[in-house]
């Protein structure tokens, strides 16, 4: 990371003798050596503005020292408003009518927290299963248990609230959150090979290097060639290539034993080949291990197989609670409202946008103006219902061999159809990343669809959004018309 680069040199230009240069050459140089982007260092410290080249000058605009932030939950439509509640009830004077008020509150609060606790029941496959009589019973079975593992003296007023109230709260949670099917993605469910082959070996006709350090001023351009001498042990030329091809994490030496051996001998004898002098190549080999190592990788990504299991269907829970977001704010006007238009473009990851309605939170952040004319398009369109921005750990879909979790931009549910969409800046649709991610997410939306469906359910889709299309005067029929499949 360039700052850590910064970082690090900075600490080596510190004079130690009360910040003098002692006159000798040795002790007043740094020397920065074997640095993997030198030459991008290098290149670097020429330009004017580097901060190479401001030792004695720290720079922070007055910008900079405004944006004090704090941390900010932002929790979903229910629970905020429960939160609003329990304020006013805190104000009523009343000590009778407030305890009444909290237990109805109490009621309420316990009914929302045991609804997604249940759904791994048998019976259970949408909100509106909890209307069943037994299903209801056991819900509030489970409260009961809650409020008398708390000791709480009002067990059987609040018990009373929740027969009163449980029928209206099972409506209103389902109206405000969009259900979504979880799905238990686990990476065991696939298996991660190398095949078999034989190693290209063209290229690799490296000769041993002089043992020798250049080192050029970064100011004033000076080269000096610094002789160095090695000790002349270096390990076997084999296993120093296997080990430098286990610093690859997708490479497991136990699964691919035999294959890095075979591979690592060949890139060896291509080598040895190829020298001048043989008795040179294990210098060669710990010389060029990195390069090495690259092309044999490149190669073996190229006999990659991720191969599913058999009976790999996915195990689908019903819905899951929706979760918080918790986010940063500045503490000087940090709030917009999300129909403003944000000048410049770049403030707006640094805001939060507030005044939605049909959203399942009350405010979002987000990372581009694209995102929040999206997030404009879906509260203003009649046809959607309900929209989420979905947090960091809402969904388990993973992609890159199951390694990195995917985070969809935005849900959006309609009468017929919930739609998972992307905004995505339009010169990288094409990427392999976001193929890559396309992927796992419309595996996603084809096993929810299968479980949604069989139960009364909608069907889920797919979209990615380019950023050039997106315009406030459209609507979501319109972007899933042109780029939802």
């Amino acid at each position: 990371a360039p700052v850590l680069i910064e970082q690090t040199i900075g600490r080596g230009l510190r004079l130690p003798y009360n910040g003098q240069r002692t006159g000798n050459d040795k002790v007043d140089k740094l020397t920065v050596v074997a640095h993997d982007h030198f030459d991008s260092i290098i290149t670097a410290a020429q330009d004017p503005n580097s901060i190479l080249n401001k030792m004695s000058l720290i720079e922070i605009s007055k910008d900079e020292l405004k944006e004090e932030k704090q941390p900010v939950t932002i929790k979903p439509v229910l629970q905020a408003r429960f939160e609003e509640k329990q304020k006013e009830i805190l104000a009523i004077a009343d000590k009778q009518k407030q305890q009444s008020e909290q237990n109805s509150l109490d009621a309420q609060k316990a009914i929302i927290h045991v609804l997604p606790e249940l759904n791994t029941l048998p019976e259970v496959h949408c909100v509106d299963d909890y209307r069943q009589e037994k299903i209801k019973k056991k819900v509030m079975e489970e409260v009961e248990k809650t409020f008398q593992r708390q000791g709480n003296l009002f067990t059987e007023q609040i018990m009373a609230e929740v027969k009163e109230v449980y029928d209206s709260i099972v409506t209103e949670y389902k109206n405000n959150i969009i259900e979504i099917p979880r799905m238990d993605l686990a990476p065991a469910d696939t298996k991660a090979l190398f095949k078999d082959f034989n190693l290209d070996a063209e290229g690799m006709n490296y000769q041993a290097l002089n043992q020798e350090i250049i080192r050029m001023g970064l100011t004033d351009r000076t080269v000096e060639t610094i002789e160095v001498h090695s000790s002349g042990y270096h390990n076997d030329p084999i296993k120093e290539i296997i080990n430098t091809l286990l610093d690859y994490p997708e490479i497991d030496y136990d699964e691919n034993a035999g294959l890095l051996r075979k591979l690592a001998a060949q890139a060896t004898e291509a080598l040895e080949t190829n020298l001048d002098n043989h008795d040179e190549i294990a210098e060669v080999v710990y010389q060029f291990r990195s390069a090495i190592a690259e092309k044999i990788y490149q190669q073996m990504n190229d006999h990659f197989e991720l191969k599913e299991l058999p009976d790999n269907k996915p195990k689908v829970l019903p819905f899951v609670k929706i979760e918080q977001w918790n986010y940063s704010a500045l503490l000087n006007a940090g709030y917009r409202d999300y129909r403003n238009i944000i000048i410049p473009k770049s403030l707006i990851p640094k805001l939060i946008f507030r005044g939605f309605q049909k959203a399942c939170h009350f405010e979002y952040k987000f990372d581009s103006e694209t995102e929040q004319n999206v997030a404009f398009i879906l509260e203003n369109d009649k046809k959607v219902l309900k929209w989420l921005r979905p947090a960091p750990n809402q969904f388990h879909i993973y992609w890159n061999r199951n390694s990195q979790r995917y985070e969809p931009d935005f849900i959006a549910e309609t009468a017929d159809t919930i739609y998972m969409l992307e905004a995505k800046a339009a010169g990288e649709i094409d990427s392999n990343e976001v193929g890559a991610k396309k992927k796992s997410a419309e595996d996603y939306c084809k096993n929810a669809t299968e479980y949604t469906t069989q139960h009364g359910g909608k069907p889920w889709k797919y979209g990615i959004i380019p950023h050039d299309a997106v315009s406030r005067t459209n609507s979501l029929a319109y972007l899933a018309e042109r780029f939802v499949e």
